[in-house]
């Protein structure tokens, strides 16, 4: 009897990719592999390996998802990889095997648990991104500088980065995830930084963190919001709980406007 192979391998996208593309160099056979973001209990009949991450190895699996199965299936795969939940990386890693096999209709397969999962996941996250799309407001911290915080429940930084880069591509800008302690750096006309950290100080220009710093008080961003959101407030049509399903109270505190 084969014993079964865990791969413990980083909890992002390159490293599930990086999972996946051991599973397969190995020939250890696809069957007797799972694949986890985490060491979970041990378990009787099972070996558990680390997998560190490689992103020549992760792009190749990236490519042969887009050209063999779809793009739509790897943006799918993308998203899910974001979410926190604990089975995306073994969902993803079947996926990926049943579309190598089945093509882009693997997509349509919900009835298969793992491409269920994913469908789920790859939503999920989705919906968060285009809330965040309106929800992130940043703030002028210094001239030529803003920043803003989110606290999401997925990973969304990376999802994000883009469209605010667009959007703000002659500003310089950092949005700072506060749940997981990431940020992401935009340099004027620059490519956006993902980077770690353990305070958001250790990333802030130094003459903010001065003790006779002045905060600065030429807020456009905020100003224009608050003053957006009161001159389209009809007092006779207010509706909280309408409010609240369209903008969920979670995004509140870091809303100027709803302060």
């Amino acid at each position: 009897m084969k014993i079964t192979r865990i791969l413990i391998c980083e909890d992002s996208l390159e490293g599930i990719l990086t999972a996946v593309h051991e599973a397969y160099v190995s020939r250890y056979g696809l069957h007797d592999i799972r694949i986890q973001t985490s060491e979970g209990d041990p378990e009787f009949f099972t070996e558990q390996m680390e997998v560190i991450t490689d992103l020549k190895a992760a792009a190749s699996v990236a490519d042969a998802v887009r050209k063999k199965i779809s793009e739509y299936v790897f943006l799918m795969i993308r998203r899910a990889a974001c979410s926190e939940h604990p089975g995306k990386a073994q969902a993803i890693y079947r996926m990926i095997v049943y579309g190598f096999h089945m093509g882009a209709s693997v997509a349509d397969c919900i009835a298969e648990p793992s491409v269920q999962l994913v469908t789920k996941l790859s939503r999920q996250v989705s919906r968060e991104t285009e809330k965040l799309y309106g929800f992130v407001r940043f703030k002028t911290v210094l001239p030529g500088l803003m920043t803003a915080d989110i606290s999401p429940k997925s990973r969304q930084l990376e999802l994000i980065a883009d469209h605010f880069a667009d959007r703000f591509v002659n500003e310089n800008w950092m949005i700072f995830d506060v749940v997981r302690n990431m940020a992401c750096i935009h340099p004027c006309q620059a490519a956006c930084l993902f980077v770690a950290y353990e305070k958001k100080e250790d990333l802030l220009p130094k003459q903010l963190l001065k003790e006779d710093y002045l905060p600065y008080e030429e807020d456009i961003y905020e100003k224009l919001w608050v003053s957006f959101f009161k001159a389209v407030t009809i007092e006779q049509r207010k509706n909280p709980r309408q409010q609240m399903n369209l903008m969920p109270k979670r995004y509140w505190k870091h809303l100027p406007e709803m302060q």
